[in-house]
This record gives structure tokens, C-alpha cells and sequence, in this order.
């Protein structure tokens, strides 16, 4: 960190607390790894959160430019002529198949790691980067709105586009939530009953199960980061039944 100018003698302090965020977030993702792989994680999530932030630490006409290619993508499902890699992987951008794979490396020991080229793989990634995207932008919503920055919130722009209240809105998004994770549990059993019957002993089959649990333990510490970040918190938000 400090070979890269991010932090020095001065900032060490104002960002510990980030840092030790950061460290817990990735000690809930990857549970089972060592210490040294825990700093991997670590580093790994501190440099994602950098680079999420890349709009904001530019000018205005940059971010705004940005910002409409993104709409296209999200709600037209165009590309533009000179995509950029993120932007053709847009959908994957919160760190869900990096996550998943620094997990894999932390994990498998015994198997074949060409089980991995298996399509369903990617579903389970789709569906959940989808979980994380709808629930990220729900539990946002409330501290964008507050900052005027609900710019590329997909619960804002479904909200004004449709005119709907905030509980239609909701109800909404509470369906969009309740058809992934159906298709998520659907091809999570597809892909169990695919390899399963393959595995040789109960060993494989241990760290077969810990690999597929790989998605259910990143979107756990994805909602529990949401649920304890400060700024995400008041006492009159319309979705603190959430936080219970």
C-alpha cells in the first residue's frame, strides 16, 4: 500500500478504520483461509473499493460521460463501439467472480480445477452479482437521496420512470430479488447433482460444498456490510425493516 502512494505517515490513522473494515469484510468472506491469505483478501478488497471509486475522483464531464454509457448498458442493454473491458463486464464489477475465484485459490486443494469451465459456474456468479447489485442499490438508496447522488441507483430510476411509490417500487425489487434467488437455487442443485456423483471420497466432496458455499458466504458479508455501515443508517428510512 505504501509502495503505491495510498497511504503514508500522514493518512495512516485517518484510514485505519477502513482498513480494519476491510480486514473483517474479508475475514467474513473468506472464513476458512490463513493469515496470509486473509491479507490478500484484504488488499484485494481495498484496492477494489479504489478503483469503484474512479467516477468520483475525476471531473464532472468525465463521470457524466461514464455514467450514460453505463445507463445504456443497465437499461438498454447496449454497448458502445469502443467498449472498455469493465464496461463488457459491467454486470461483474462489485468483485463477484474475482471474489469467488481469490476464494477458489484460498480453497481447492484436492479437485480438478477444470470443473470450473463448467457454464453453470457462471450463472451462479450472474445470479449472484444480481442479488448483490438490486440489494446494494436498496440499501443505498436512502444515503444517495440524502446526497443528491441517486444518479445510477436502479431503485431510483425504476421509481421515476414508473412513477411508483416507494412501497410499489419495493414490491418490486422484493420480486426481482425472490426470481434470482429461484434461478440462483435452481442451477446451485444443477450443478451439485452435475458433480457430485463424479467425486471419488467424502473429502471431495467437503471441498465441493465449500466452493459452492463460496457465493452464499460473499452475499452474507455483502448484506451484513450494508446492514452495520453508519452511513447507510437513520431512524426513519423506509427500509429499516431490513435491518432487523
Amino acid at each position: 500500500m505504501e509502495k503505491f502512494g495510498i497511504i503514508n505517515d500522514e493518512n495512516r490513522e485517518k484510514y485505519r478504520p477502513a482498513f480494519k473494515g476491510a480486514s473483517f469484510f474479508a475475514r467474513n468472506i473468506w472464513s476458512l483461509a490463513d493469515n496470509q491469505a486473509i491479507v490478500l483478501g484484504t488488499q484485494f478488497c481495498i484496492f477494489a473499493q479504489i478503483f469503484d471509486d474512479l467516477i468520483d475522483s475525476n471531473e464532472p464531464e468525465y463521470g457524466i460521460k461514464i455514467i450514460n454509457r453505463a445507463i445504456n448498458i443497465f437499461k438498454l442493454g447496449k454497448l458502445e463501439d469502443d467498449p472498455t473491458p469493465l464496461e463488457r463486464n459491467l454486470r461483474h464489477n462489485i468483485g463477484i467472480e474475482p471474489g469467488f475465484y481469490l476464494g477458489v485459490i484460498f480453497t481447492m486443494k484436492r479437485l480438478n480445477p477444470d470443473i470450473l469451465l463448467d457454464p453453470l459456474w457462471k450463472s451462479l456468479s450472474d445470479y449472484t452479482g444480481k442479488f448483490a447489485a438490486l440489494y446494494n442499490d436498496i440499501f443505498s438508496y436512502e444515503k444517495e437521496l440524502r446526497e443528491k447522488d441517486v444518479r445510477m441507483n436502479s431503485f431510483y430510476f425504476m421509481k421515476t420512470q414508473n412513477n411508483w411509490s416507494d412501497k410499489e417500487c419495493f414490491d418490486f425489487m422484493d420480486k426481482e430479488l425472490d426470481n434470482c434467488f429461484e434461478q440462483y437455487f435452481i442451477h446451485e442443485n444443477l450443478i451439485i447433482q452435475k458433480f457430485i456423483p463424479t467425486l471419488q471420497n467424502k473429502e471431495d466432496e467437503e471441498e465441493f460444498y465449500k466452493i459452492v458455499g463460496r457465493f452464499h458466504l460473499m452475499l452474507t458479508s455483502l448484506i451484513s456490510l450494508y446492514l452495520l455501515k453508519p452511513s447507510y443508517k437513520s431512524q426513519d428510512s423506509i427500509f429499516v425493516e431490513l435491518r432487523i
